[in-house]
């Protein structure tokens, strides 16, 4: 019986040493073997063939890239890899070529066919099967082992005499601790408090359905003692099982956004967007519900009958199991959850979550992570950190703020690509990341662009395989003002900003109110500036970069704004609207050209087409905003850019504008780059230095 399931092995997978100990000895940290074609893989009866064949599935299921996933049989052929340093716990796995991010690992019972050895006890990790309840004591211990090893960076701040167990009210050396309201799952009604304590809150998808709310109506009643209670038919299966999970964890308390905040009151909402990061940071534990597509999806496992037990690994030898694990970035870029604006921050800003994804459960806190599919690493003080292979991976890690603009730009870069429900959302769902650049590096934002040395690199940014579309009420300078996922092209690397402001830029940033113009850099333009002397030494660098017949050197004195333009209140230009306090102007003097738009090379998907000289040679390309919904783009030409800076040796970062009917605000229309040698080649009446007014 013994030989004839190891000859169930194909030809080509008996080759594999399917055996930790000697996997662990092979002298290089990888090794890989071929098993042919995809079609053979496909075909062949081999169990570990078939294990292959699944990682395949899994890789179309949860996206994996889209740019390499493939069909198994059109695979020319199929290799299969093994590190000692990926999978879970970076405790070593098989990998597959074109789908990496999915792990073949060793179950945990496989210890006892080959025996218990360093490398067993490290290497066989996967349980054989996932119970249909989640383990409580299990999840005990993650929190428990991250309070005690990881309390400086996970655990929430106190202040001095104090504690998590022992709230204090109002304290006097505390006058920042504000009123908010928590569910007490004990009492089962809302209460209010000023006090630090222990809580979980809860993050979440509402979707479409019915979902219970506070409002001024029924604040009152929802504060007795047994009113949620009442209410239990009411409220969606997410926000119960939350209730029911936290009482079994020992808490008292939950936030939940619907239950905690007046949805009927905007000062009260404003209120609560305004400390979402303390919300969320200062959580003893967020609870992440990550599964399904609305509040009715639930938590997976926390009651009885919402999960189906399932086996996790399958036997490829006598008593030797293996399973397939999926790292759980990659299940999280495939839910909805992923998929709305306001959870980004959510997520980022708790220090520990538990999160609920594709009917399973993982732990991470900020210095570690735990599946409940796997055992826990034997290891000391082991570190098990979130794949950066990932768009969450990559999230995880920016949250930590080591290269503060570089972060930012991974921030915005995921989350312009997810959904709001209401437009005017877009500062407000990322208001407590925000908060964490200005408590760390005291950045102010406008209109969430950063104060910093960095500014320009903010503003050069482009569609992202998608066709932006103009979001009212927001600037066109800022990628607030466009629906649609942007990538910056030109961030500016921290340790670059001087060798940038010597060689690269000459514009004086500036913002506009319509009455007081002030400089954007909150430490003003000798900060950002500081190589030079005066406006005529700055020209005098443009002028040797800029090849034009103009003289720049008269034109010294405009570098900084001109008088105060005549805007009134309501006017169009500054797209004030009449409900809403408008948006300042950027207020900047630059070198205008204008080109041609090539539309017989654009690329509709993109958005993205040539830029020409009055003599038909290509000179450029731009990435237009709007195009599929503005009139602008039905001209004939030729059409305006500014040029913003040097990119690379041989082009300009350039901006594209169209003007109001006045010619006194401009908006932005696209971004791309024009080539230095062809400004010469510009229509009339060429380059011309001038003050704009970006709106």
């Amino acid at each position: 019986m013994s030989d004839t399931r190891i000859e169930s092995l194909c030809n080509y997978c008996a080759k594999i040493p399917l055996d930790p100990a000697v996997l662990d000895s092979l002298p290089e940290q990888s090794a890989f073997w071929s098993l042919g074609p995809g079609a053979r893989v496909k075909q062949s009866l081999c169990p570990f063939c078939r294990l292959v064949e699944s990682v395949f599935f899994a890789d179309q299921r949860f996206g994996g890239n889209d740019w390499t996933t493939r069909v198994l049989s059109d695979v020319g052929d199929v290799v299969v890899e093994w590190y000692r340093d990926v999978g879970p716990s970076r405790r070593g796995a098989f990998t597959v070529e074109l789908a990496e991010q999915h792990y073949i690992c060793f179950g945990d019972a496989a210890s006892s066919v080959v025996g218990s050895t360093t490398a067993t006890q490290l290497h066989c990790y996967v349980r054989e099967t996932l119970a249909p309840e989640i383990d409580l004591d299990r999840i005990d211990a993650w929190i428990s082992t991250c309070s005690k090893e990881h309390a400086a960076t996970c655990c929430p701040s106190f202040p001095p005499g104090s504690s998590s167990d022992s709230p204090i009210e109002n304290p006097a050396d505390s006058p920042q601790v504000r009123l908010y309201r928590l569910i007490d799952v004990g009492r089962n009604c809302l209460v209010e408090r000023r006090t630090f304590c222990k809580y979980a809150a809860l993050s979440y998808v509402w979707g479409a359905v019915p979902n219970f709310r506070l409002t001024t109506a029924n604040m009152s009643a929802l504060c007795q003692e047994g009113a949620l209670e009442r209410l239990h038919h009411k409220l969606p299966r997410t926000v119960k099982d939350a209730m029911a999970l936290v009482r079994r964890l020992g808490l008292q308390y939950l936030w939940v956004d619907a239950l905690c905040l007046l949805q009927n009151d905007p000062a009260d909402i404003n209120a609560g967007v305004g400390f979402m990061d303390e919300i969320y940071e200062s959580s003893w534990l967020t609870i992440v519900a990550a599964c399904g597509h609305d509040a009715n999806a639930g938590l997976p496992g926390v009651r009885e009958g919402s999960r189906q037990a399932s086996e996790l690994t399958v036997q490829v030898k006598p008593g030797l199991f293996l399973g397939i694990h999926t790292d759980m970035d990659l299940l999280l870029d495939s839910s909805v959850y992923s998929t709305r604006a306001w959870t980004l921050q959510e997520q980022l800003l708790s220090r520990r979550a538990l999160f609920f994804v594709d009917d399973r459960i993982f732990f991470r806190c900020r210095l570690a992570q735990h599946s409940e599919t796997c055992m826990d690493d034997p290891r000391p003080a082991a570190l098990h950190g979130p794949s950066v292979h990932s768009t969450s991976g990559e999230l995880a890690h920016s949250i930590h703020m080591t290269r503060p603009i570089e972060d930012y730009s991974t921030m915005l870069l995921y989350y312009t690509q997810r959904a709001l429900s209401d437009q005017n959302d877009v500062l407000r769902a990322m208001t407590g990341i925000m908060h964490r650049f200005t408590d760390k590096f005291a950045w102010s934002f406008l209109q969430g662009l950063p104060r910093t040395a960095a500014f320009e690199g903010f503003l050069i940014f482009r569609s992202n395989l998608t066709v932006l579309r103009r979001r009212p009420n927001f600037p066109s300078y800022s990628w607030a003002g466009w629906a649609g996922g942007v990538v910056l092209d030109a961030v500016i690397d921290e340790s670059q900003l001087d060798k940038f402001f010597a060689s690269k830029t000459w514009i004086d940033w500036h913002e506009y109110d319509g009455n007081v113009t002030s400089p954007v850099h909150p430490g003003g333009a000798e900060s950002w500036y500081g190589h030079c002397t005066n406006g005529m030494d700055m020209l005098q660098a443009v002028t040797k970069r800029v090849h034009t017949k103009n003289s720049l050197q008269r034109l010294a004195k405009k570098t900084l704004p001109r008088a105060p333009v005549a805007l009134q209140p309501g006017d169009s230009r500054v797209f004030r609207q009449p409900s809403r306090q408008s948006y300042p102007l950027l207020r900047f003097w630059t070198m205008s050209v204008f080109f041609d738009i090539d539309m017989a090379t654009m690329d509709v998907f993109l958005a993205s087409a040539s830029i020409t000289t009055r003599e038909s040679q290509d000179c450029g390309r731009v990435w237009l905003d709007g195009f599929e919904d503005m009139p602008f783009f039905s001209s004939s030409g030729p059409f305006e850019f500014i040029l913003l800076s040097e990119r690379g040796g041989a082009s300009y970062n350039a901006m594209l504008l169209e003007w109001d009917g006045d010619q006194v605000v401009a908006e932005r229309r696209g971004i791309g780059y024009i080539h230095k040698h062809s400004l010469q080649l510009s229509h009339r009446p060429g380059p011309v230095w001038k003050e704009i007014l970006l709106g």
